[in-house]
């Protein structure tokens, strides 16, 4: 009934949410691809030569042995730094999955749990055990397996064509 209703419009709307953390994640994965600090932003313009002669100096002490001794050269290889050590970094720090297998069971825990309570009641008013058992076989394997593991394939099936537009 209105439990099944609310559950489609909670589930759309992590959908939604899932995809649209998708498309975030590929738009940066995009930027970092074309990365140049010559057109990133600087809060003040007067500071870009300092700018660009810090990220010189710190290229030429990160890479000693290459020939950095023009600073256009140095600021080309900090882009090549980014592209090619950043999106890894962002990658390992955004995590294999958005939400982790200890929160999907934390809220599966509290949106069905109370259900569950409310049918292990039933023991305090002579319900039989083997009945009680049934139950909690039931909700446990959707709490702590199927619901993490639909989750998750919903989060890979979001992070598909995200060409596509309009949902």
């Amino acid at each position: 009934g209105m439990l099944r209703v609310v559950n489609l419009i909670v589930g759309f709307i992590v959908l939604r949410s899932l995809r649209q953390w998708a498309r975030e994640k590929d738009a940066i994965e995009a930027r970092l691809q074309n990365f140049t600090v010559r057109r990133c932003t600087c809060a003040s313009e007067e500071d870009r030569p300092v700018v660009y002669r810090n990220i010189a100096a710190l290229m030429r002490a990160t890479l000693p042995d290459v020939d950095l001794t023009d600073d256009d050269n140095a600021l080309d290889a900090f882009d090549n730094l980014v592209r090619a050590d950043l999106p890894l970094a962002l990658s390992s720090s955004f995590g294999k999955t958005v939400m982790p297998y200890k929160y999907i069971a934390a809220v599966m825990t509290s949106w069905d749990g109370p259900w569950l309570l409310d049918r292990l009641a039933g023991l305090h008013n002579g319900m039989p055990i083997m009945d009680a058992m049934r139950w909690a076989l039931y909700y446990l394997p959707i709490c702590f397996s199927i619901m993490p593991l639909f989750v998750n394939a919903n989060e890979r099936v979001s992070s598909c064509f995200l060409h596509l537009r309009g949902w």
